[in-house]
This record gives C-alpha cells, sequence and structure tokens, in this order.
C-alpha cells in the first residue's frame, strides 16, 4: 500500500520521548490512511519493547550504522510515498502539523521549514531556557538562509532523486548541509508557520554546552570552524554578537538576559575550545 505521506523519525535511546511523540501522531487530523510511521532504531541492541506493543500500527525499522542521518537515509529507503515528513523522537507533532505541511506543498513548495514552538517546563526560566528562548530553533530565519532542520522538515520524494539523500559522515548539521544543497540546486523551500511541531526547551547549561559539542562537530567536518589562530587569540572575548541579539530580545526580563548572557558565554568557551581540539586532531566529532 502507497500512503500519500511518510513521516520519518529517527530514534536514540529516547524511547520515553518517542512514546510521546508517536502519540501526537495518533492524533493528526489527516486522515490515517494518507500517512505512514516509519521509526528507526538506531539502537539495534536496545530494542523499543514498550513503543512497539503501544503502536502495532507503525512501521519500525533499524539501523546499525551510528548517526541520525543514516538512520534517516535508511527509513528513505523504505518508503515508498511520494512526501516525506521529518520529525525528531523528541517532538510533538500539532494536530494540523500534515495537513498544513502538505498545503505548502501543494502550493508549489519542493520543501517545508515549519515551525518548531519551545516548550518551557515552569513560567520561571532556567538561565538555559532563557538561552533558548533567544537561540533556539528560528524556522522562518533559517528558510530565509534556505535551510531547514529535520525537527520539523517535510519535502517532496524528488528531491532527493534529484540531489541526493543526507551526509552520514556529519554527526550534526546534517540536515542544514542537505537543504543548504537542495536549495542551491533550485529546490523551492518555505516556511510553514502553521506547520508546527513543539519541543522541550533544554533546561540545564549541561543540556546546552552538550548540544554545542555536537553543533561543533558537525561544522569541523564540512570545514566551517574557524582557523586555529583565531580560536586561541579570541578565547576569552566575549561574544558581543550574541549579546547584543539577546538585550535587543523583548521577550525577556533584565535579569532573565543577564542569565542569558552567562551561558552564551559558557557556550562560546565550549565552542572554541572543542573547535580547537578538534582542529589539533586531539578528539573526532560525537553525537553525544
Amino acid at each position: 500500500m502507497t500512503f500519500k505521506i511518510d513521516v520519518i523519525i529517527p530514534t536514540f535511546k529516547d524511547e520515553d520521548a518517542l512514546l510521546l511523540c508517536l502519540e501526537h501522531l495518533r492524533r493528526q487530523t489527516l486522515d490515517t490512511s494518507d500517512f505512514r510511521v516509519i521509526v528507526c532504531n538506531n539502537d539495534p541492541g536496545t530494542p523499543l519493547v514498550k513503543t512497539l506493543s503501544a503502536f502495532p500500527e507503525f512501521t519500525f525499522i533499524t539501523e546499525p550504522s551510528p548517526g541520525s542521518y543514516s538512520a534517516r537515509n535508511r527509513a528513505i529507503i523504505a518508503s515508498d510515498s511520494p512526501l516525506i515528513a521529518f520529525t525528531d523522537a523528541d517532538c510533538q507533532p500539532s494536530p494540523d502539523w500534515l495537513k498544513n505541511g502538505l498545503k505548502h506543498l501543494e502550493k508549489g513548495a519542493d520543501l517545508v521549514a515549519g515551525r518548531v514552538i519551545l516548550e518551557f517546563q515552569s513560567r520561571k526560566l532556567s538561565a538555559a531556557e532563557c538561552y533558548e528562548k533567544v537561540f533556539g530553533f528560528d524556522q522562518e530565519s533559517n528558510a530565509k538562509k534556505g535551510v531547514s532542520v529535520t525537527a520539523n522538515l517535510v519535502a517532496r520524494r524528488n528531491c532527493f532523486d534529484k540531489i541526493g539523500n543526507f551526509n552520514t559522515q556529519l554527526m550534526s548539521g546534517g540536515d542544514v548541509e542537505w537543504t543548504k544543497r537542495a536549495t542551491d540546486f533550485g529546490l523551492k523551500l518555505v516556511y510553514g508557520a502553521d506547520c508546527v511541531v513543539g519541543h522541550p526547551a533544554r533546561a540545564s547549561i549541561r543540556e546546552i554546552l552538550k548540544k554545542t559539542r555536537r553543533v561543533t562537530g558537525g561544522l569541523h567536518a564540512q570545514n566551517e570552524t574557524p582557523p586555529i589562530w583565531k580560536l586561541i587569540t579570541l578565547f576569552l572575548l566575549p561574544p558581543l554578537s550574541l549579546i547584543k541579539r539577546l538585550f535587543a530580545n523583548t521577550e525577556l526580563s533584565f535579569s532573565e538576559k543577564c542569565k542569558a548572557t552567562w551561558v552564551a558565554y559558557l557556550v562560546k568557551l565550549r565552542y572554541y575550545s572543542e573547535a580547537l581540539k578538534l582542529n589539533l586532531k586531539m578528539g573526532t566529532p560525537t553525537r553525544s
């Protein structure tokens, strides 16, 4: 049976989040006969026991090669629908996510960079959440640059036929690299403000720095980190451009901006130290 659209979700040691994601997909307003969900487990040694029993209507496959882009490529091979939607295991798609994504494709888009809304644990934001509120997922800006993240991306299958699949050598940033390749080729990417998924904000500085390490590895793999002399020269300087953007934000109080500034400085230190280590060949990019 061929479906109108396949939803692809890579997962790696995050079954509890995946259960919530799939529950949201069960609530889609798009007719269930029009879409299929393909979950690709990137940790075959840990079977998704709870998920398999709770969602027998969905398709589950495995990919032993490390990396979410390897998992996505494996799911693309398993898919035979003309349209593909991507989200992550820790996302919660809104009920009209697929229906609205399809509308943008029907209007002529090749790719849709959907909106990602951050969800916070409480009204009192942690320092990490203050930082996330400003520097989290900004898909509207991404779309203007011709890129998107796979937390919320809808695409025509023929896009992959034209430019190839994701770069499996990348542990991070492969979604931005792929969509940039697509728009450079001439494919049309639009921002879908009504094509929404929720994503929990990272609530701890440790989570923010973990992401920074992963993203730095992805940039290094694409030769997009600064040269060693620049990393050493600018290492201790405050991140002035980030601070300027923080204090221009109208949604944070002054104290929240101060907390976010501290996190921004820590992020810069982690980025520069990680990039320096990678440039000196003292480590390799990692997914964690």
